[in-house]
């Protein structure tokens, strides 16, 4: 009878252990909504969870940026992406706008936006504005908008320059890609250089990435305290479109690059991706430990580009390079 006893409180003890064991396990995996940009036919579309949503009168455009904000999705797209003669339009729940218009540019002036941000319902745009008019066709005025309102930071930059933006604490940071550094509310910092690339949020600060003008090292900058938080090991004279990306549920750093093949690194380590045909990573999110990314084939290929969305290395979308793109990935938690 005692050993009876013994055995049935055993196995009480175990089902009680196995039941905690899956709610831990429960408490830790969380639902998140994957929004996917790109094209399809030549229309341009997001994907949320896989669902496909054609954007309004989408015909041509690309998209370049999808965010999601207070249940409200936007859509940043150009048509006709030949560098100057380019148009620009921005979707918001699927009503589409022409951001001439919406920020209130003059139509004989050329309009380039480079990035876009939106957050506690500021919509934030970066970009360079110039007359077609004058001897320059190939520069313009670095500016961005707050809610269409537009303040000018630099004059005659090339419209080819990357601008990235971003808002932390309710400063707004713009980081022109030549221009060795990055404004804050309009005051410019200087880092030393040579190639400005973007900013990233953890819970605590805003990261600003880099590559440095003597050494040309991957650096990571901490805007709040002003210090360098890593600089790479590795030396990348000609890589002039990386990203910087932040989990801020662990506030771990992620860089990567379309023309870093096979690799990305996290805080300060590199990490490779184990695909031996989709390499090359073309957007990537991070959100509690999970690996949101969008790879290709190569972006140096001849032939159409095939995509595939990955979550955690798990393929989850497909589509192949005749028929459109992937271009951007948002996360949000649902």
């Amino acid at each position: 009878m005692k050993k009876l006893l013994l055995s049935f409180l055993f196995l009480l003890c175990l089902l009680n252990s196995c039941a905690d064991d899956e709610n831990i396990m429960e408490s830790k995996v969380a639902s998140y909504d994957v929004y996917v940009a790109g094209k399809e036919n030549n229309m341009a579309c997001y994907w949320k969870n896989g669902v496909k949503t054609d954007l309004t009168n989408g015909a041509g455009i690309t998209p370049m940026k999808v965010i999601v904000e207070s249940n409200t999705v936007y859509v940043l797209g150009v048509q006709n992406n030949t560098g100057s003669n380019s148009d620009y339009f921005f979707w918001k729940n699927n009503v589409r706008y022409n951001l001439k218009t919406y920020l209130s540019v003059s139509p004989t002036f050329r309009l380039v936006i480079k990035d876009f941000v939106v957050k506690n319902n500021v919509e934030l745009f970066a970009g360079l504005v110039d007359d077609v008019n004058t001897p320059s066709s190939f520069a313009g005025d670095v500016s961005y908008w707050k809610n269409g309102v537009k303040t000018v930071l630099q004059l005659n930059q090339s419209l080819y320059n990357k601008i990235s933006i971003d808002t932390y604490n309710n400063d707004i940071y713009v980081s022109p890609s030549g221009s060795g550094g990055y404004f804050k509310n309009n005051t410019f910092v200087n880092t030393g250089s040579a190639w400005s690339q973007n900013f990233a949020q953890t819970n605590n600060d805003i990261h600003f990435l880099y590559i440095h003008n003597n050494n040309h090292k991957l650096s990571y900058y901490n805007t709040v305290n002003n210090t360098v938080s890593y600089e790479n090991a590795f030396n990348y004279p000609n890589m002039t479109d990386c990203k910087l990306i932040a989990d801020p549920s662990t506030n771990n750093l992620y860089a990567f690059s379309e023309v870093l093949e096979s690799v990305y690194y996290k805080n300060n380590q590199q990490i490779t991706v184990n695909d031996p045909v989709y390499r090359f990573i073309v957007d990537m999110k991070v959100l509690h430990d999970n690996i949101y990314m969008i790879r290709e084939i190569s972006p140096f290929s001849t032939t159409p580009i095939n995509y595939k969305v990955f979550i955690n290395n798990v393929e989850t979308q497909a589509i192949t390079g005749n028929i459109g793109s992937f271009n951007s990935v948002f996360v949000i938690p649902n």
